[in-house]
């Protein structure tokens, strides 16, 4: 901010990748302050990482394909070959990204039969323990919910990381989209439908008496994680309605400042009959006629609720400009980009 000479009592929104409001408001930052929303998202999940299943996934993983362990992923890629398996690898989950954990779920659900005979027949060394594991009809039915409820969680982490996206869209998709999701998902499986559960389901033909009904309170839980880190997103709720489309909303419960805008702006004919939304209506709205909501569009386009571009950018700057190619100006690296 300093480097552009941008006063902070003009800032609209704060969002970093570790800030805390304390360090805001330490820093005399009187704006809305809120986390990355992606690593906000996945640290709701972090009651799913803390699963028997989870840590059963990881612990096989690494005995397959941890360190010094390249024999073993060798014959493992050769087994999965030739039983033709769906999938010829198994990954490795790394914890810095969500989305890692995910596809090493749904890849070892896959192929866990496949796995469990690899180590009855393909490993020298004791696996007594990892073979009983996945027997263990318990722990399936918690190694299929975990898998399917990733991939959902999975689902929503590569929406918020799309381009060209404004708050009301992230808000529309944590609120709207997911959060009324976890509801639904928690009535079926407490009501044992499991069509938005697959592996569920494929485990439950296998072994007709388990029971998924006990993980509705761990999606209870995550919902509540949901409700606890995005509250402070969620103060915009009335903003980005306004924002999403100022036609239909109540005026009377708007900002007195923009109340006679919003009048006008209904009977206003050349503007009733454009499907423009959001940024893209804003920017139709004359300066002289309608200032309060032009600032009003302006401020809420402004606002960015992820690092992701920043994340994405640093990443493939890194490839470009490495040590061979340091002499790389500023505007040729933004031409490349």
């Amino acid at each position: 901010m300093q480097d552009f000479n941008i006063e902070k009592k003009k800032q609209i929104m704060h969002a970093s990748y570790d800030v805390s409001l304390e360090i805001a408001q330490k820093n005399d930052i009187s704006c809305l302050t809120i986390h990355c929303l992606i690593h906000q998202e996945a640290l709701c999940g972090k009651e799913i990482k803390m699963c028997s299943a989870m840590k059963l996934v990881a612990s096989i993983t690494n005995f397959i394909r941890g360190e010094h362990k390249s024999l073993s992923h060798r014959q493992l890629k050769i087994f999965l070959h030739e039983i033709n398996a769906i999938y010829k690898n198994l990954p490795l989950h790394c914890k810095v990204r969500w989305l890692s954990a995910g596809k090493c779920l749904q890849y070892f659900f896959a192929i866990r039969k496949e796995i469990l005979q690899f180590l009855q027949e393909e490993i020298s060394n004791d696996t007594t323990y990892f073979e009983n594991a996945l027997m263990d009809k318990d722990m399936l039915s918690e190694l299929g919910f975990l898998t399917d409820f990733t991939q959902h969680m999975n689902n929503l982490n590569l929406k918020l990381q799309g381009k060209n996206q404004s708050i009301s869209d992230v808000l529309h998709f944590i609120h709207t989209h997911f959060q009324i999701q976890l509801h639904l998902f928690k009535i079926e499986i407490e009501n044992k439908e499991l069509h938005h559960f697959p592996c569920c389901k494929e485990i439950k033909e296998e072994h007709s008496d388990v029971n998924f009904t006990g993980f509705g309170d761990l999606i209870n839980k995550i919902a509540s994680a949901f409700d606890s880190r995005f509250k402070e997103l969620f103060i915009l709720n009335n903003d980005v309605l306004l924002f999403s489309n100022p036609l239909i909303v109540a005026i009377e419960n708007k900002n007195i400042k923009y109340r006679i805008e919003l009048c006008n702006l209904r009977t206003d004919l050349y503007l009733l009959i454009k499907k423009e939304t959001g940024v893209d209506f804003f920017k139709l709205l004359p300066q002289d006629l309608y200032p309060e909501l032009r600032n009003f569009g302006l401020k809420m386009a402004s606002m960015f609720e992820t690092t992701y571009s920043c994340e994405s950018a640093f990443s493939l700057m890194k490839l470009i400009k490495h040590k061979n190619r340091s002499s790389l100006t500023d505007d040729r690296l933004l031409i490349l980009m």
